[in-house]
Parts: C-alpha cells; sequence; structure tokens
C-alpha cells in the first residue's frame, strides 16, 4: 500500500467458526481505503473460510487482507491483527456484529487534531429472536465510564495507534474477558478520552457463534480474574475494582452445573486474596456488586 493509500482507520476482525454465515461481514466490509479490515482467521470451519476466500465482496476490496492463523482465543488473534495495522486509529470488531464505519470516521476525522487518544462511542444491542433493538448511551463520561464494567463493548473504543504503540500492552490469550484485561492493563486516563454522543457499534445478541454460549469456555474466566485483579492494583477505586467482582459472578452464574462447585470455591479463595490485599471493604465491595448493579 503505498503512503498517499494509507488508511485512516485499521479494523481488527478475529473471525472464528461461523459455518459459512458471512452475511454480517459482507454487510459493512467498506469499498475504500480510508479503512484497512484485516480478517484474523482462527481455526475457522471449511464452510466459513470457502464463502470468505471466495466472496467478490472481499476478493475485489484492496483494503481487505485475511490471515490465517491457529492461536484458539480471540486475544491472541486481536494481537496478531494488531501487528498488521497501518492505519493512524485502530478499533477491534467481531465478525458477526455491525460496525458504523461511517460514522467512526466522521468522528476521527473531527478529533485527529485534538488531544484524545481514545474515542468511545454508543452501540445498539439488537436481540435475533426478537428483532428488538435496544440503545445503549450515557449521560456524560463520568456515567460512561462507571458502566463499563458491567457491559466494557471495546469494539465501540477507537484507539490511536500511536498510543496502543507507545502502551505496548497485549490482549491476555484467552477466551473470556481478555477484552476487560486488555482495557485495564492500558491503564487509559479520564483526560486521553473523549466521548462520542453517537452510535458506533451493532451488537447481535443471541448469535450461535458467540463464545458466552460455550460453558467451557466462560471456566477462562478463572485465568482471567487473577489477570484483571493484578492489572487494577495501581488503581483499586470502586468502578475498576468492580470489573473483578462481575467477572467473579459471571462465572459462578454462567458457568456450567458441572464446575460449579470448583467456581464456589475459586470465588471463596478470591475473596481470600482480596482481603489479605485489600481488606475487609474491599471484600464486601465484591459481595455487594449483585445488589449495587440492579440498583
Amino acid at each position: 500500500m503505498r503512503d498517499t493509500d494509507k488508511p485512516i482507520l485499521s479494523v481488527v476482525v478475529p473471525v472464528g467458526k461461523l459455518f459459512g454465515d458471512t452475511s454480517a461481514l459482507e454487510n459493512w466490509i467498506p469499498y475504500n481505503l480510508k479503512t484497512q479490515v484485516i480478517l484474523v482467521l482462527d481455526q475457522t470451519d471449511e464452510k466459513t473460510h470457502d464463502s470468505i476466500s471466495q466472496s467478490k465482496t472481499f476478493k475485489n476490496c484492496k483494503n481487505v487482507e485475511i490471515y490465517p492463523v491457529s492461536f484458539g482465543n480471540p486475544g491472541e488473534t486481536r494481537n496478531f491483527g494488531f501487528s498488521k495495522t497501518k492505519g493512524d486509529w485502530v478499533t477491534f470488531s467481531d465478525s458477526d456484529d455491525l460496525p458504523n464505519i461511517e460514522v467512526i470516521l466522521t468522528s476521527i476525522v473531527a478529533n485527529n487534531h485534538e488531544s484524545a487518544k481514545v474515542l468511545i462511542g454508543n452501540y445498539e444491542v439488537y436481540q435475533r429472536d426478537t428483532g428488538i433493538i435496544k440503545k445503549v448511551e450515557s449521560d456524560d463520561l463520568a456515567a460512561l465510564l462507571k458502566s463499563l464494567p458491567s457491559g466494557l463493548g471495546l469494539w465501540r473504543f477507537v484507539f490511536r495507534k500511536k498510543f496502543l504503540d507507545d502502551k505496548r500492552v497485549l490482549f491476555p490469550g484467552l477466551s473470556m474477558a481478555e477484552d476487560q484485561v486488555y482495557f485495564l492493563r492500558l491503564n487509559i486516563q479520564q483526560n486521553e478520552i473523549k466521548y462520542e454522543k453517537k452510535t458506533f457499534y451493532r451488537y447481535f445478541q443471541g448469535s450461535p457463534f458467540q463464545l458466552t454460549n460455550d460453558k467451557a469456555r466462560i471456566q477462562d474466566l478463572q485465568k482471567s480474574i487473577p489477570e484483571t485483579l493484578a492489572a487494577i492494583k495501581k488503581d483499586s477505586s470502586t468502578e475498576i475494582f468492580d470489573f473483578f467482582s462481575a467477572q467473579l459472578f459471571s462465572l459462578i452464574l454462567n458457568g456450567s452445573k458441572k464446575h460449579f462447585v470448583g467456581n464456589l470455591r475459586f470465588l471463596v479463595k478470591a475473596l481470600i486474596q482480596v482481603f489479605h490485599v485489600y481488606g475487609i471493604k474491599k471484600v464486601a465491595l465484591v459481595m455487594s456488586y449483585p445488589i449495587r448493579r440492579c440498583s
């Protein structure tokens, strides 16, 4: 790609087993050199591989790059994809959702000469079985940051590439909460964020391809929780600590029945660790998370 064709935005998309259904990707892949699209095919199935390799949508787009890999998790897949980015800004998308590329590009152009390192937009949740669309918005940046532990949505974040290059932070090689660990490792300061009250992304809920439907993958939270606790040691505010709390209760409530007793033991050990490092007040904070979230 010539310097004159350098993209403004790079979109990293891990592609797993879609069983040939690449319709979501075909709906948004843009035909312009302002956007570089990096499709990282991680242990994908044969139907999906054939659908992508034979589709005119992908073959005719000079800005689409396709890389087959075999990591077995979205964390390392995103790291690989990021290593191929050429744009001044970077975002991470899922293969079964719909990023609003034109809106994102408009926001980038409007903020390109400002000091913001990270743009965060709103998103929509589309319920596949009912067709109901729910908009997820915040009143201001403070409210947005407070809501992140219960709904991070890293795919509605757009980062300056130089910011990520300077941070030298990687996603952990996990299938669950790898995005939350990545976010915490970045240690983004509030004055580095610009909240754009525009819809950057549509998230499709109820997709059979989503890893959150895989009970075995949910056990990866046992690996992400220690990583999360390590990442928040420098900042143990309530909002940041709630990432740990949210993951802990997700493991208990969404894990498989056969792992329930083991997960309870894990919870007790985690709370003991919190007690030794932070004291009884943080233990109470963790245990109150479900009530606080519903209030």
